[in-house]
């Protein structure tokens, strides 16, 4: 049995969840394979079950997007697959 903290703003609500060992040596086997955490392993299972965003948690640490930040936000124009070849070359 583990604990999960959900957490919303300063308010945390703790809940006790039970994994069949089979599931949590597999979780386990998953953070060692990856370098990672069993934290940061169940996060990333939970956000790609509920189609989160990926790429919000990385390596258990929490990323704030956008990743690049654009002097003008939502000012992309539409480009002609021609545009882009000339831009790519």
């Amino acid at each position: 049995m583990f604990t999960i903290y959900a957490t919303k703003g300063e308010d945390v609500s703790p809940s006790n969840t039970h994994l069949p060992e089979p599931i949590f040596e597999a979780l386990q086997s998953r953070a060692a394979q990856q370098g990672s955490n069993m934290q940061a392993v169940i996060l990333q299972v939970i956000e790609n079950a509920l189609g989160a965003p990926p790429n919000t948690v990385k390596n258990g640490r929490r990323v704030q997007l956008p990743l690049v930040l654009s002097k003008h936000p939502g000012a992309l124009r539409s480009m002609t697959g021609a545009e882009i070849d000339d831009i790519l070359g």
